[in-house]
């Protein structure tokens, strides 16, 4: 699942430009230190930086000055919850727009993984403790009629507390009451059937264009816990396959819930049985019978075993950073 990559067919998001960094407003200069690079793509950059009058360090992510991206900054400044990264400051010239973010030291849920399963470190309460944050997080943005559309383990960030800090609204949107999204965007091991589905009605396929809302988010999420239970990440892999657009146009080959029903049960370690519940409602093809995220933080099983911790403290738990 290693460099995922997010894709969208909204023409607003072609072709970006990425601004060179002598071409950075004068008050980035005057306010801002740039430390190192700390990631980059089509987008554009993203830098560590510390403030000189208070010292101290944020993240610069550096993109084209468009409306796009100006709608990325708009979505996540207007969600207020402790697990959406905030933003500290913004400011631009006629090339480039500057996003100034608290600096998630802990890097991001790829990593976090990837580092604890080698210490074996991962267990059931350290999972569903880190799954109850993400759905708090995604939820609010729910709450605020925003779908996140690309939620992803490299999309998840944690603080020097370990603490899930959602990011990356790039392809986010704010629905109205009654709308529904039909754009085809995100990151296709981690995308709901329905995204595409949509995305062959749009192009004369054998579906109709119905479109999808917030319970995209769910599927998503759903993903992310397989991933942090199973070693192999083998479903995402295989709904890659099974759900991407030949599969989509051919009904017959394309994977059912029985299927579904099959992978979780087998992949997922027997003992985590509170994992494999929240799976089986997340998981789910048809999105009318798919778990929101009030149905997943309202799981008597989820509360009971956050509720009642019997190895202390979850964030003890893990292995350190650094």
């Amino acid at each position: 699942m290693g460099g995922a990559q997010s894709l969208s067919t909204d023409s607003s998001n072609e072709e970006a430009t990425v601004p060179s960094i002598d071409d950075l407003p004068p008050q980035f200069n005057e306010k801002y230190e740039l430390e190192s690079k700390i990631g980059h793509g089509g987008f554009g950059s993203v830098y560590k930086v510390k403030e000189k009058k208070t010292k101290l360090i944020f993240a610069a992510k550096i993109f084209e000055n468009n409306e796009n991206n100006s709608q990325e900054i708009m979505l996540q400044a207007g969600i207020n919850d402790k697990n959406v990264v905030k933003i500290h400051d913004v400011m631009s010239n006629e090339e480039s727009l500057i996003m100034i973010m608290e600096y998630c030291e802990g890097g991001n849920l790829f990593d976090w993984i990837k580092r604890n399963r080698r210490h074996d470190s991962l267990n059931e309460k350290v999972i569903l403790s880190m799954l109850y944050q993400i759905c708090i997080a995604v939820h609010t943005c729910h709450c605020n009629k925003v779908i996140h559309r690309d939620l992803k383990p490299e999309n998840i960030l944690l603080d020097s507390n370990r603490q899930v800090k959602i990011g990356d609204f790039g392809v986010a949107r704010k629905l109205n009451r009654s709308s529904i999204a039909k754009t085809f965007c995100g990151t296709p091991p981690y995308m709901a059937p329905e995204l595409f589905l949509s995305y062959l009605g749009n192009t004369g396929g054998s579906h109709n264009a119905l479109g999808y809302d917030s319970k995209c988010d769910v599927w998503s999420i759903g993903c992310v816990l397989y991933d942090m239970s199973n070693d192999q990440s083998r479903f995402v892999y295989q709904l890659q396959f099974a759900l991407g657009l030949d599969a989509a146009r051919s009904p017959s080959n394309s994977i059912n819930e029985k299927d579904i029903t099959q992978l979780i049960d087998t992949d997922i370690p027997k003992d985590y049985t509170v994992v494999k519940k929240l799976l089986h409602k997340m998981l789910v093809r048809t999105p009318q019978e798919r778990a929101t995220l009030s149905d997943v933080l309202h799981d008597t099983d989820l509360k009971k075993c956050l509720e009642n911790p019997t190895d202390g403290h979850w964030s003890d738990l893990l292995v350190s950073d650094h």
